[in-house]
């Protein structure tokens, strides 16, 4: 015989299974919920923080180079460099823009340190030129070297830097003159003398007037023209085209930072105790006279993070990247942010 007790405890109604059930289900479904929401949460953070990594290391390797711009040591503030090399220019700085529907540049960058750029930068994008000394040693002269002289014997070669055809840079607190050596030159052993020549087949006929004269104190130092410029980098992901920041410098180009898709330039003009920012384009520019440069970049993430496509405009200065049209960014549904510094040379020509 079965006890009451028994009967009642035996189990659960299909009414209690089911709302359990319900329960369940619902509870997750929240969990559920959360961790999508955890997960495209946590995707938009990632990719928001890798533009803004990106944004902030293209405006500091530009930076760094604006503020060497027109560098020729002891005589950079204030003072100049003489030209001795044939062929070459000490500008300090250029800018140069490139029309986004034909392609055609205002002015026109022919220095060969710049073929690069001007072959691929990107449309609607900007180029700038830095030209700059880096130093190879002090007070590394043999000898005294004079306006009578196209030879000179250095103590040492600096990490096997000098060769034949480099444009070099000598310069004390009085004078600097840049050179092009002419002569083959083997380095076995950095430490070791080395004769460099500047003969007439790439420097001007000697003797160079007004004469000078370099000894101790001097400093040998390294020409270098820089141009910064975005260009396409071949490479595609995730459906979008990867446009990248490149540095060339004495004409060997290397990609920097993926995912800039425009730069821009503006340069800062001392008027009299004004400044004016205007473009490289504008005619009336003297740029003797720039002290500071403006820079903007677009950079661009590649996680698909956006509701919808990317149709915002965006202003680079005085530019606006649109949507559509010639010179506008790839739409898609990625992250795009705005980055941009205003950095002042140091070694302005005449002391600005």
């Amino acid at each position: 015989m079965t006890s009451p007790n028994m009967s009642r405890n035996a189990g659960v109604t299909l009414i209690e299974l089911l709302v359990a059930l319900g329960l369940g289900a619902f509870i997750m479904l929240g969990v559920v919920s959360v961790f999508i929401s955890s997960k495209s949460s946590a995707t938009a953070e990632a990719a928001l923080a890798r533009v803004q990594e990106n944004g902030r290391l293209a405006i500091q390797l530009i930076s760094q180079d604006i503020r060497k711009a027109h560098y020729s040591g002891c005589n950079s503030v204030g003072g100049l460099v003489d030209i001795i090399a044939t062929g070459v220019t000490w500008d300090g700085v250029r800018g140069f823009e490139r029309d986004a529907s034909a392609g055609t540049w205002s002015p026109s960058p022919d220095d060969a340190p710049m073929a690069t750029g001007k072959a691929g930068a990107r449309n609607g994008s900007d180029m700038l030129n830095i030209q700059m000394a880096v130093s190879l040693g002090t007070n590394i002269l043999a000898a005294d070297l004079t306006s009578d002289d196209d030879t000179v014997t250095l103590t040492r070669n600096p990490n096997c830097e000098v060769e034949q055809d480099d444009l070099i840079i000598l310069s004390s607190c009085l004078s600097a003159h840049l050179f092009r050596i002419t002569n083959a030159i083997a380095c076995e052993n950095p430490d070791d003398e080395v004769a460099v020549e500047f003969k007439n087949t790439g420097n001007l006929e000697l003797p160079i007037e007004p004469g000078y004269r370099y000894g101790d104190p001097s400093e040998l130092m390294r020409y270098e023209s820089v141009a910064w410029f975005v260009a396409d980098t071949g490479r595609d992901m995730s459906g979008q085209d990867v446009y990248a920041l490149y540095r060339s410098s004495n004409g060997v180009t290397e990609e920097m930072v993926e995912g800039v898709e425009y730069i821009k330039f503006e340069y800062g003009q001392r008027i009299a105790n004004q400044m004016r920012y205007v473009s490289a384009s504008d005619a009336s520019i003297e740029w003797d006279d720039v002290s500071t440069i403006r820079v903007a970049l677009l950079l661009q993430g590649y996680d698909s993070v956006r509701n919808d496509d990317d149709v915002e405009p965006y202003n680079l200065l005085s530019s606006v990247i649109s949507a559509t049209g010639d010179g506008s960014h790839s739409g898609g549904r990625v992250l795009r942010k705005v980055f941009s510094v205003t950095s002042t040379m140091r070694n302005t020509p005449y002391d600005l």
